[in-house]
Order: C-alpha cells, then structure tokens, then sequence
C-alpha cells in the first residue's frame, strides 16, 4: 500500500508542477522543486540582476531570508483554496485534500501512552509532493511594489529581496519596506520569517575601490549588519565585489574530504579496481568541486590548486607514478582537463 502511494505521490507531483506552471500558481521568481529550475538559475538570477543595477550607475543591495519552520505551518484551508481559484481539476484537488487532510501523529514521551492526535496543519516533509504545495503556498510573498527596482527571487523556503537606487541609504529603507510587506504577508497565511537567519549585503563593482557600506538595517527591532566578506546561498558564497575565490576555498576542502577518506579506505591492490574509482571520482569528488562554475569563475590561482588536486585523483584512479605526464593521466583516468570540462559546464548551462 505504501508502494502504491509513492507511485500516485509521483503521478499527482508531475500532473500538478505541469498544471501550476501553466495556470500560474507559483510566480516565474520562484526555483527549486520546479522543472528545470535548478540553483543555477537562482544564483544566475541574483548574480544578472545586481549587475544590471550597477551598469545602469545605481547602488544594489541584497537581504537574504528565510522561512522559520516553513512546512510545520502551512494552513490546510489556505493551501487548498489557492488550486481551486485557478480552476485547477476537481481531481487534483481532491487527492491533495486527501494527501493532507485526516492526519494522526503521536505524541511519544517516556512513560505515556502513545495517543494519536489528530492536526490541520502541516505538510508532511520527506513526500515528493511536499515541494511543489509549498511554493504555491508561498507564492503570494513574491509581489513587487516597483519590478525595475526590487527583485525577489526565492528557492522554496530561501528568499532574497535586491533593490537598487542611487544610494546605499536608501537600499536600506527600500529593503526595510520590502521585509515589512513580505512580513505582512507571511503573517497572513500563517507563515513567520526568522530575523536571525537574515543577512544583508550591499554590493560593489569589481572596480569600485570605495570603502565597504556598512549601513546597517533594523527588522523586528533587530540590527542587522552587512555581511563583511561573503554570504552563502543556495551554496553559493556571494561576495560584495563579485569576486569567487571564497566559493571555491570553500569547495575544494569538500572535495578533498571524501577522497582522503575514500583513498585511505582502498589501498593499493585492494578490490577497488580503476574503473570503479573512476567512477567514484565522477560521482563524488568532480560534482562537488565543480559546484558554481556554471556562472562562477574561478581565479588563475584557483584554478592551479584545483587542477593539482585533479592531478591527484586522476594518479590515484590510475595508480601512476608522480612523475607521469598529465596528458597520459587524462587518457588514462578517462577524465576531461579541467579547463576542457569548466568550459563544458558553462556551454552546456548556456544552452539549457
């Protein structure tokens, strides 16, 4: 009975996210959960809106949200309401009442019987269909007062708000507006932002030599100061000036982690033969590192630390002496340069 629901969760889940995006249940600002709407094009979006701001000679700056137990307070009646005022099937809009309606849970404490009660709120996480309720949900937050001078983009329960002006003051104003209508409207469907998870962050040109701004805002009578070097979001670490050299010092330690564990657990001669630690490494090691590049671009020096690192796994997949030519390691190791394989991930998100 559990199979049989999973396989109806998928069905339903693949009807719906079709459904939503052509009736229009979640707002185009919106990604993650949603097809083809990955990171990537989260941190795209962020990454063009600021630069357009700046290249049209105005200040940009960024606050980063986030919704405070965002699937523990979804109200059942609101939930349901937001499908039927787009006409959405008389079907649809039934197994989603019935996936989340009629919900028991126990209450389990030492010593007590474990009494099932019943509750009308609540998605229940870990359900394919979890996601997408929760970003039609959600999709009243995502209103603009001006769209050419306010950007909201979220991925499901993260949110940031970019505005831009001729000055970092106003930046600050413009943002404490737009968390004050955002509160707003999180508070009518019974949702809250948590204020010490928000970070603030005005950006500057690669070029702009200036003194850092340090115009703090104040949300629920808490001070929010900007962020002094990075800020990381959807696992990308911004930096003010658009440089990437933290995202990457960030990367390549998660990307060296697993394979000292990995190398340390097969040893030369061991069953792990070199087809299946190639294979490790395309799983593991290159997915993680090469986690950003597709509108990040690493330094020159990075990029020499990286590509020593690849040296490294690809001697390891094929058990070669430190000295042996890297061409032949390439061949070898059945793995692209890492010049050749950044490129590719640029072209192939560009043609996506």
């Amino acid at each position: 009975m559990q199979t049989f629901s999973k396989i109806a969760e998928l069905i339903i889940n693949q009807h719906l996210i079709r459904f939503a995006k052509a009736s229009g249940l979640y707002s185009i600002r919106q990604t993650g959960s949603l097809l083809q709407r990955p990171t990537f094009d989260g941190g795209t979006s962020l990454k063009h809106g600021v630069q357009e701001a700046q290249a049209a000679g105005l200040k940009a700056s960024t606050m980063f949200l986030d919704i405070k137990r965002e699937f523990d307070n979804v109200d059942y009646g609101t939930l349901l309401r937001r499908p039927r005022s787009k006409d959405t099937p008389e079907y649809m809009t039934r197994w989603i009442s019935n996936f989340i309606s009629y919900r028991q849970y126990p209450i389990i404490f030492p010593g007590t019987p474990r009494n099932m009660k019943g509750i009308n709120t609540r998605i229940p996480q870990g359900s394919l269909l979890s996601p997408i309720l929760f970003i039609i949900y959600i999709e009243p937050l995502h209103s603009c007062s001006d769209p050419t001078r306010e950007l909201i983009i979220s991925y499901v329960d993260d949110i940031q708000i970019t505005v831009s002006s001729p000055s970092w003051k106003m930046n600050t104003q413009l943002v404490e507006e737009a968390y004050s209508r955002i509160n707003a409207a999180a508070s009518a469907i019974g949702l809250s932002l948590s204020t010490y998870k928000t970070d603030l962050m005005h950006w500057r040109t690669p070029n702009e030599r200036a003194e850092s701004c340090k115009h703090p805002i104040v949300i629920d009578q808490q001070c929010v100061e900007p962020a002094p070097k990075a800020v990381k979001w959807l696992g990308f670490h911004f930096e003010p000036n658009h440089t990437t050299w933290i995202h990457f010092v960030k990367r390549l330690p998660l990307a060296q982690a697993p394979f000292e564990r990995i190398k340390r657990l097969s040893s030369l001669g061991g069953r792990l033969t070199s087809y299946s630690a190639g294979r490790m490494a395309k799983g593991i090691m290159v997915p993680t590192l090469f986690y950003g590049p597709k509108f990040l671009k690493p330094s020159i020096t990075m990029c020499n630390k990286m590509k020593t690192f690849m040296n490294r796994v690809q001697r390891w997949i094929t058990n070669c002496f430190y000295s042996t030519n890297t061409i032949v390691l390439f061949a070898e190791a059945f793995l692209m340069p890492m010049d050749l394989y950044l490129e590719q991930i640029r072209d192939m998100a560009t043609i996506r």
